[in-house]
């Protein structure tokens, strides 16, 4: 087993084909270690970050003799007003799910190895702080026994039926009848439609998204999750997953006129709902449950095995009766008092953010 370090942009490009090969074979990856989402987040960041909270990749590269058979997408950070360097992974912030990317019957070795070089020989680095980590991933279950893992929040999905009729078994009907009352009562006042984004109206499609997600947050006088930034990001990579079919942004119209949008990411079988937004003088209307049961709706019909609500315990996701998953974070700082002390100041910061991150990534009213 050999680890190499990629520490430059030309090295990340030449690494695509491998990385590819790689997440195609790999069992529990999801759409946030593709190779789309890391490269478009690190260029975005990397230049738009640089002078605020700079950023220095570092992505580690496991061979079994002249074959990639893991992938740790790693970077440096430093953290705002502190000369600390955190390392993190790739996607940091934007991201909902966080793993290594390793090849089916690797975990052990590529797992053990991957931890012992971020302990002893990365480089320079004050903290780390990998999260993220859900409790199904392999990685997570090895990294239990080598690591202290914390957990940080949980997950929730809903294992999906093979048509809309079965969903009725799967929720109360009391909530399903809410639901077809919300919809009702919308289409009686309104002419109702559901658009998917396509390479025509996707750039009105996200723009408008952008603009709902903004006005829900602006109604609790709040900044929302998606500055200048933020938005460049998504954008670029929603371009890019167009294509691939790995994106489905959900957007629906009364009259002509925007009032609510979902965006949600499509891989191996699962949607994953990431983030909404609606018009506020809508909402007596409950536009969020409305939206949510459409896209499971659309989910189901589609053929998807899962639909995954993302990270948080917000009270709407209960009422689905999904499965409850528990999401894990490593932090670890070397052994000397100055990172001690950093650690234990820095993670009440991190629980924090981490709250913050919740709370942004499920913008939805119902």
């Amino acid at each position: 087993m050999k680890i190499e370090e990629i520490k430059d942009y030309q090295s990340f490009i030449e690494i695509e084909s491998d990385w590819k090969t790689l997440i195609n074979i790999s069992e529990d990856s999801t759409i946030f270690q593709t190779w789309e989402w890391n490269l478009n987040w690190w260029q975005v960041y990397e230049v738009e970050q640089k002078s605020r909270r700079p950023l220095d990749i570092i992505i580690l590269v496991a061979y079994d003799q002249n074959t990639v058979v893991g992938i740790a997408p790693l970077c440096f950070e430093k953290i705002p007003l502190s000369p600390v360097r955190q390392l993190i992974f790739l996607g940091g912030w934007q991201t909902d799910y966080c793993n290594f990317i390793i090849a089916p019957g690797y975990h052990s070795i590529v797992v053990k190895a991957f931890i012992e070089r971020i302990k002893n020989t990365i480089g320079i680095w004050d903290l780390v702080g990998l999260k993220q980590l859900h409790s199904s991933f392999q990685t997570t279950k090895l990294m239990q026994n080598m690591a202290f893992l914390q957990r940080t929040t949980i997950s929730t999905h809903l294992e999906l039926p093979s048509t809309t009729s079965e969903l009725e078994k799967i929720v109360s009907r009391t909530m399903m009848q809410n639901l077809k009352s919300y919809r009702r009562s919308l289409q009686k006042k309104y002419d109702i439609q559901l658009i998917v984004a396509d390479s025509k109206s996707f750039i009105q499609d996200i723009e408008s998204f952008f603009y709902l997600h903004q006005r829900r947050w602006e109604m609790k006088g709040q900044s929302g999750a998606l500055g200048l930034v933020e938005k460049l990001f998504h954008k670029k990579v929603g371009i890019n997953f167009l294509n691939k079919g790995y994106i489905k942004l959900f957007s629906m119209k009364a009259n002509e006129q925007y009032i609510a949008a979902k965006c949600c990411y499509v891989y191996k079988g699962v949607m994953t709902s990431y983030l909404s937004g609606f018009e506020p003088s809508f909402g007596k209307f409950r536009l969020g449950s409305i939206l949510n049961y459409e896209c499971i709706n659309y989910a189901i019909e589609a053929g998807y095995n899962f639909y995954d609500f993302g990270i948080g315990n917000e009270q709407y996701k209960m009422l689905w009766h999904p499965k409850v998953s528990a999401v894990y974070g490593w932090e670890y700082a070397r052994q000397n008092l100055f990172s001690q002390l950093i650690l234990s100041r820095y993670g009440q910061i991190s629980k924090m953010i981490t709250e913050t991150h919740d709370t942004n990534n499920n913008v939805q009213s119902y």
